[in-house]
């Protein structure tokens, strides 16, 4: 709601706005009621003086029950909404109750004083069009031959969806759909487009290598502490100077600590010797990690902490050369890879070994892995196969076990009996295959020993478009069975909501699970149950174990203890799911079987396959801080954004921003969130023209970036700005000033018949038909000439 004025200097009113405001979430006077607010707020504006000022004059809170009138999922004829003149029924809040407060805040107008945040951008070819338009995703419409509007869904790389909501007679199998965003061109342009329904979904992993000199310069998180391997070759070997004399300067710990970091240590926020976790980068320049901070999570405020020389007086970035990482990095003879988290690019990268002795290969086992996803039919994965069957090693889900745990939830759902809860709140049986995995019990204990027996490995068929658990058969198809889609059926009906939402916490144990030992090893199957990675049968021969120097035997070879006694188990192939994140194999896939299905989309008959995502390089090389905000310390580092469809690129690095301060807090963020004043923004800008590479194409093909979508914060006044503007008066602008629910009407064909604007003209009398005549800065119908 809002009302404004308008006067010779600028504009004045008051506005409401929704939030979530913690302190009433947990105040004991908001009885029965959740966070969420409407606050009243009152703004003056003057133009000339390019300011802007506001005070909350009031909070209000929703009453919950009244959101039942609003929303039925099970509508039949699709009505929903609150009734003509009718408002949201809400209750006064104290704001003593809330963290808001009824102080004034003002801010500057001035576009220069702004921060901006672009939060998206377009991508587009040479020529100017943009990428995917001819076979990104796109919005359908399907036309109601009945009354009501007509139905509306989203054709995208990563799924079919289909707005049912409040609508659950409607089958979206049974009605033609055209896509909706006035294109001419491309799928589903000639409204010949129908949806199937299916609960397998497949994925596709094809893996390419980039070399550890492309991630140059960005910053990256390394754990260290808490993986004794680690532990025991950076700190006994001094990389980081853990075993050397350590100092209290201004009463931290420096220097060094004598001897191997504990956990004492790691959590002392004034020990600033060991870390669990550090920052740093690759200096592809020099060939060198470079150490710049320890990361201390037990400091309130930003966790970093600078590494310090030994007597603590200045800066001392620790750089491990090639030779020292070779030299100390090693395990019965093996350089360790190392994992690590990029807070640049929110991307994880695990650096092998070998890179770092060559940090120019692209090769398997010695490049950075790259994974290009593509979710396929079961016809595209016959054509991959051939007559191969996929090989599932680990996680090898079975569908009958699957669809006894879906079963025995619904079945509890339904009854709504305290008695019977635990087949949907607790974690159920497992529901893999016991011998497929590297996690044995052993006498109960539940221990893990790499590598399984070729015998053990799990065969999924694909026969006829279906695929089948080891053999065919009904109970062994992967997908869900009648039985348990009818119920199903019942939970939604009985409950008003999706299914999904009902029984979204339902987890089921891993493999690995111990009761005592290693609870959380569960899998959330709420939405889905899915495969561990599986490779064809000519593929499988990549994945078998390591052998000792000579080739002679596996490592358990002949002390096995999973398979000790049993010699056909012992001396057959053996298997490592290791071989495969080694790059051991290029191609692999991952099923799963969804609880409420998902929906495949054709033309005419023939799959609509659109675009995939795209791994972008971003070069800030040639950035400013004038053209894109960025910072000194940033320009040259390489970037890889991830494109998934036109406005959505995204891993620009970023943080968060107080704009009740027009702080940048960084990526580094602790306190409570306030839906009022922080917001996550990017840390710089891509000028419009910014060069993208897609290095997976061959050759590599150029895109360029437009911004399109964001946000400009404005700058916060300071007390003095604030005193120095002219006198504010605010006794006018009260709640009174907005309008009564009686107001509001209903133009639709549920409202008074005085009221209603009518049937929805033919698209003869509509330019383009109704459709859009403006796509993305495209022009797909030009008005007539006048």
């Amino acid at each position: 709601e809002i009302s404004i004025s308008y006067t010779s200097t600028g504009a004045q009113g008051v506005y409401t706005h929704e939030l979530w405001d913690n302190d009433w979430a947990s105040s004991p006077n908001n009885t029965g009621g959740d966070g969420m607010l409407v606050v009243y707020t009152q703004f003056i504006i003057n133009d000339a003086g390019d300011w802007f000022c506001e005070k909350v004059l009031a909070a209000e809170a929703v009453n919950q029950s009244f959101f039942s009138t609003f929303f039925d999922f099970n509508n039949a004829d699709g009505k929903m909404g609150a009734a003509e003149g009718q408002a949201a029924q809400t209750v006064t809040v104290t704001l003593s109750d809330t963290g808001l407060s009824s102080n004034e805040v003002c801010y500057s107008t001035k576009k220069s004083d702004a921060y901006k945040n672009v939060w998206k951008y377009g991508v587009y070819d040479s020529d100017g069009s943009r990428v995917g338009e001819s076979s990104g995703s796109f919005p359908m419409r399907a036309t109601n031959s009945g009354s009501g509007d007509d139905y509306y869904g989203w054709a995208d790389y990563w799924g079919i969806w289909v707005d049912t909501y409040g609508r659950a007679a409607f089958d979206p199998t049974t009605v033609t759909w055209q896509r909706d965003d006035g294109k001419t061109t491309g799928p589903c342009s000639s409204g010949t487009c129908s949806l199937s329904k299916t609960f397998l979904d497949i994925t596709k992993f094809e893996t390419t290598y980039k070399p550890l000199d492309s991630i140059h310069k960005i910053k990256l998180s390394m754990d260290v502490g808490w993986d004794p391997l680690f532990a025991s070759a950076w700190g006994n070997a001094a990389i980081l100077n853990w075993g050397a004399a350590k100092a209290t300067v201004d009463g931290k710990t420096v220097g060094g600590n004598g001897g191997v970091c504990n956990d004492s240590d790691f959590n002392d926020a004034n020990n600033h010797v060991c870390f669990y976790s550090y920052e740093g980068y690759w200096d592809k320049d020099n060939v060198e990690f470079v150490i710049t901070h320890g990361m201390k999570w037990a400091k309130m405020g930003d966790p970093r902490v600078e590494l310090m020389a030994a007597d603590g007086t200045t800066p001392s970035p620790k750089r491990i050369t090639q030779s020292e990482y070779a030299s100390v990095m090693v395990v019965n003879g093996q350089v360790l890879d190392m994992w690590t988290w990029s807070p640049d690019t929110f991307q994880s990268f695990q650096i092998p070994g070998a890179a770092v002795a060559t940090p120019t290969s692209t090769a398997a086992g010695v490049g950075l892995k790259s994974e290009k996803i593509n979710r396929i039919s079961t016809t595209q994965l016959a054509s991959d196969l051939g007559s191969d069957n996929l090989k599932c090693i680990t996680d090898c889900l079975k569908p009958d076990l699957l669809n006894a745990r879906y079963d025995a939830a619904a079945s509890a759902k339904l009854t709504e009996t305290a008695a019977d809860d635990g087949a949907f709140n607790n974690v159920g049986a497992s529901i893999f295959d016991s011998d497929a995995t590297p996690w044995w019990d052993n006498s109960g204990v539940v221990e893990r020993t790499d590598g399984i027996t070729a015998s053990y490995v799990v065969d999924y068929i694909l026969d006829n478009g279906k695929l089948y658990f080891s053999s065919i058969s009904d109970s062994n198809e992967m997908t869900i069975s009648p039985t348990v889609q009818s119920k199903f059926t019942q939970v939604t009906t009985a409950s008003g909501e999706p299914v999904e939402w009902q029984l979204g916490s339902l987890q089921a144990a891993r493999p690995e699970y111990d009761a005592s030992a290693n609870p959380w090893a569960t899998e959330y199957i709420g939405w889905a149950g899915r495969t561990g990675k599986l490779v064809s049968a000519t593929n499988l021969s990549a994945l078998e174990c390591d052998k000792d120097g000579n080739g002679d035997y596996y490592f358990y070879d002949t002390d096995h203890p999973r398979y000790d006694g049993n010699n056909t188990l012992m001396n057959a192939v053996r298997y490592c799911e290791d071989k495969l994140w080694q790059g051991a194999a290029s191609t692999y896939y991952e099923v799963m079987v969804m609880m409420n299905g998902n929906y495949q989309l054709s033309d005419g008959g023939t799959p609509v396959v659109i675009d995939q995502p795209k791994t972008l390089t971003l070069d800030t090389t040639t950035f400013t801080n004038l053209n894109s905000g960025i910072a000194t310390g940033d320009i040259g580092k390489t970037y890889s954004l991830w494109f998934e469809g036109f406005g959505n690129l995204h891993n620009i690095p970023g943080g968060v921003f107080d704009t009740c301060t027009g702080d940048f807090l960084g990526e580094y963020f602790y306190g409570n969130w306030s839906e009022k004043c922080h917001r996550w923004a990017s840390k710089f800008t891509l000028p419009d023209g910014t060069l993208l590479v897609d290095n997976a194409a061959s050759p590599p093909t150029n895109y360029f970036a437009k911004a399109l979508g964001g946000d400009e914060f404005l700058k916060v006044l300071s007390t003095d700005e604030k005193t120095a503007l002219p006198a504010r008066d605010y006794t006018t602008l009260t709640k009174d000033i907005l309008g009564p629910s009686t107001d509001l009407i209903d133009t639709g064909p549920n409202g008074s018949s005085t009221n209603y604007i009518g049937i929805v003209p033919p698209n003869t009398d509509l330019l383009n038909e109704g459709k859009p005549s403006v796509l993305m800065g495209e022009i797909i119908a030009a008005p007539p000439a006048q």
